[in-house]
């Protein structure tokens, strides 16, 4: 055993442990706390370096390009014009198809009837197949009439008169059962002058802050010209005010993805017009406008009480 006291050796000396006892302890290093003149100096210095490596992080470039290719922007890329095409060709076929059956039927009932020969004996009669097949034929068309007879002269097993009686005598005992007035709720039938589900909508609370709406009154107005377009799949490309020529409107521009709709309104002289675009015109204005929708809707103009489109 050594003594207490023993000199230390030479790991001691190198900061690998502390001596106790005569004896060398070895201390984790992960144990040890960093020496720091100040401990609040320290911890802001810290907490800067970690905000310059984040600032780092941020400021980095990827070396991959990440952004969607030009070629997307291309119009042939959305348009499938050969489709176009091949159903268009098939049409044609149909079309031609059409008119010469018809043609053909048209020739057909102007042709004189052939004479009933008179020598064959299975062509004498009127019915081709003999005196058996006219039996057949008498036997069939007796069942079916005394089947039209009994359809007619039945008498429904469901007695819809009965049914309203019961249902008025059990509304007057429920009248006298109840204690408090008896309020009962009426079906509300839809009116046909309510506008279409797939209308233009009116902007919400907050926007209409910012824009000038039409009054609620013009509502159907403006809803029955995309009343026709697919409630599911309308979206609004533009809703804004703009000038239409000379004079600020409210413009409203809809599709479904085929058809457009668009539709103004002044509020200060109360007029509003609507325009319908079919689906072929729609295509040819978003290509001569690079599918733009301002460059469609600024070339709007009205002319008398028709909303046109000019070149």
């Amino acid at each position: 055993p050594g003594s207490p006291f023993q000199a230390p050796p030479r790991s001691f000396l190198r900061g690998r442990g502390t001596w106790v006892g005569g004896r060398t302890t070895r201390i984790a290093a992960m144990h040890r706390a960093i020496p720091v003149g100040n401990k609040v100096c320290a911890a802001r210095v810290r907490k800067r370096y970690e905000d310059q490596r984040a600032q780092r992080l941020r400021d980095m470039k990827s070396q991959i390009d990440t952004r969607p290719p030009e070629t997307t922007g291309m119009p042939h890329l959305k348009t499938n014009y050969k489709r176009d095409e091949m159903l268009n060709q098939r049409h044609d076929t149909i079309e031609r198809d059409n008119r010469i059956m018809l043609t053909k039927m048209h020739d057909f009932a102007r042709k004189a009837e052939v004479p009933r020969s008179t020598s064959l004996p299975l062509l004498r009669n009127e019915c081709p197949g003999g005196p058996a097949q006219q039996r057949e034929y008498d036997r069939i068309t007796h069942d079916n009439y005394r089947m039209l007879n009994r359809l007619n002269n039945m008498q429904g097993e469901l007695n819809v008169r009965r049914f309203e009686d019961s249902w008025s005598q059990g509304q007057n005992y429920l009248k006298i059962a109840c204690e408090y007035p008896l309020i009962l709720q009426k079906k509300k039938s839809r009116s046909r002058n309510t506008p279409s589900r797939a209308g233009l909508t009116r902007l919400p609370a907050e926007q209409q802050m910012q824009q000038q709406v039409p009054p609620a009154d013009c509502a159907e107005d403006l809803n029955a010209v995309a009343g026709d377009l697919d409630d599911g799949m309308l979206r609004y490309v533009i809703r804004e005010e703009r000038p239409v020529g000379d004079t600020p409107f409210f413009v409203e521009m809809a599709t479904d993805g085929q058809r457009l709709a668009i539709s103004i309104y002044d509020a200060a002289s109360g007029r509003g017009f609507e325009l319908l675009v079919s689906e072929d015109n729609h295509r040819a204005l978003l290509e001569e406008s690079g599918w733009n929708y301002n460059l469609i809707a600024d070339r709007l103009r009205v002319d008398g009480d028709r909303l046109l489109i000019v070149p």
